[in-house]
């Protein structure tokens, strides 16, 4: 029994990390691109250039809000636990989608008309909004392949769709286009891609039944508003910055700030999809065997720490670097904005996990609060740091908003599973991750390309000097390599 128990865990582990491999090589691919289409606007068009982009980012964000309106995470956690046809349960959902998006992007004309701004920046928030309304629906088919576990052909359709355009962009600026013809490819690749996911829908789980009553709206719009909501106050965190820097500082500012968020906005995502990839089967044990639920909530905080402390102790490190090479002199003031936002990555790792235990415990409405909460410290810690400090005072007022999300999302959780465990694997990583310090310290001019994986490598081998992580990392990992 004892074996046929731990054999089910392993595979059950495997899994898991057979599924958050292929979400995350998909989402650095994607975002790979993109993020080279973001290096190619700041070189070719400056600080106000990226400005205007970024500004048209964080305005959409909050209408792309409005188009998903929390039917991704519903649909993952609904589909997860029923073996319903995906057909019948979908058709509907897809519908709601596509009239959500067309009231986003009626929303978004009415309010691009009134806003004080150039036709030219108008012209670029309308693009960059079709192409966000596009990503989420294709982020709706990839919802359904989620639930299924089958997150390679998730990964596949939100990550071409990113690369296609991020390319045909790239081209046309290399080409001497403008910013406007560059960005016109996004929304134009995502059209094309809705389609594509819709075929790749209707190939694996058949055709959509693609009909609804208004009974049928009321309830699903029901069940999705606590999603909806939090993920409106998620974008009210994290692009308020933006926008408020754009208003009160200007677009220089709000390049600026960008160029050191965008690193961090591409290295989010890495645990986001490691959470994601945890969230049917949390889904699945929560309602099956509660007492798995709370061994793989603890298991999956302590592996983020372990991985979040050397990511942002790292970045954190190497911030004059890594600015100074991707944007250039211009952008040196970013530099002390990166540092301040590097410990993000530790608390997005953490926060993730939180948010998806939360959500699979059918705890949506607390995870709402929680946010409410933080959202509105944040926003009161922007308008006052920005006026004070600028790009570098947004940095520190989000850098302290997730910290308090962190801190309420693990309280609401403590009724459920309990306090977080991860105190000795904050104190081991803390100690290997100073390790890796040294080589800088020896050799100040040491280039990236030697530091990381000397890092890495440091980190590594100071970890395993630990029986604690010998004896339970260290032998997770094994099994899974040998799978």
């Amino acid at each position: 029994m004892a074996i046929s128990t731990r054999m089910t865990r392993q595979k059950g582990l495997f899994r898991i990390f057979r599924n958050m491999s292929s979400l995350t090589i998909g989402k650095i691919l994607g975002d790979f691109f993109l993020f080279i289409m973001f290096v190619v606007i700041s070189r070719a068009f400056g600080q106000e250039g990226l400005g205007q982009y970024s500004f048209a980012i964080a305005l959409t964000g909050f209408f792309m809000v409005l188009a998903d309106f929390g039917l991704e995470y519903l649909s993952i956690k609904e589909l997860s636990r029923h073996s319903d046809a995906v057909g019948a349960y979908y058709g509907g959902i897809f519908l709601l989608r596509l009239l959500l998006s067309l009231i986003a992007t009626l929303l978004l004309l009415l309010l691009v008309a009134f806003l004080p701004l150039s036709n030219d920046a108008k012209i670029i928030i309308i693009l960059v909004g079709v192409y966000q309304f596009a990503y989420k629906l294709m982020d709706g088919f990839a919802a359904i392949f989620m639930a299924r576990e089958e997150m390679h052909t998730a990964a596949l359709l939100t990550s071409s769709l990113r690369i296609v355009a991020a390319l045909l962009a790239v081209v046309v600026i290399l080409a001497g286009g403008s910013l406007i013809i560059a960005l016109a490819m996004l929304p134009l690749v995502g059209v094309v891609q809705v389609f594509v996911g819709y075929g790749f829908v209707h190939r694996y789980h058949g055709p959509l039944q693609l009909s609804f009553s208004w009974s049928y709206l009321n309830d699903t719009l029901r069940r999705s508003l606590p999603f909806a909501i939090t993920e409106f106050l998620r974008q009210i965190s994290t692009r308020t910055d933006v926008v408020l820097l754009g208003f009160m500082a200007g677009a220089a500012a709000a390049g600026i700030y960008n160029g050191a968020y965008r690193i961090i906005f591409l290295l989010q995502f890495l645990p986001f999809f490691g959470a994601m990839s945890l969230f049917p089967l949390a889904s699945k044990l929560y309602v099956q065997a509660r007492d798995e639920s709370i061994a793989l909530y603890h298991k999956s905080l302590n592996a983020s720490v372990l991985l979040g402390i050397p990511a942002s102790f790292g970045l954190w490190l190497i911030a004059p670097q890594l600015i100074l090479l991707i944007f250039g002199t211009e952008f040196v003031e970013s530099i002390d904005v990166l540092r301040w936002l590097a410990w993000m990555v530790f608390l997005f790792c953490l926060k993730f996990i939180m948010q998806i235990f939360l959500m699979a415990c059918d705890h949506q409405n607390e995870m709402m609060r929680r946010q409410w909460i933080a959202a509105v410290v944040g926003v009161i810690l922007m308008a006052v740091l920005i006026f004070l400090h600028g790009p570098e005072g947004a940095a520190i007022a989000v850098l302290c908003a997730e910290v308090l999300l962190v801190l309420l999302y693990a309280h609401a959780l403590v009724p459920l599973l309990g306090w977080p465990q991860i105190g000795i694997r904050l104190l081991i990583s803390s100690v290997a991750a100073a390790g890796f310090g040294l080589p800088l310290l020896v050799v100040p001019s040491i280039s990236l390309v030697l530091f990381i994986p000397l890092a890495a490598v440091i980190y590594t081998g100071a970890l395993l000097l630990f029986r604690e992580i010998r004896t339970n990392e260290f032998q997770t990992i094994v099994g899974l390599l040998k799978r």
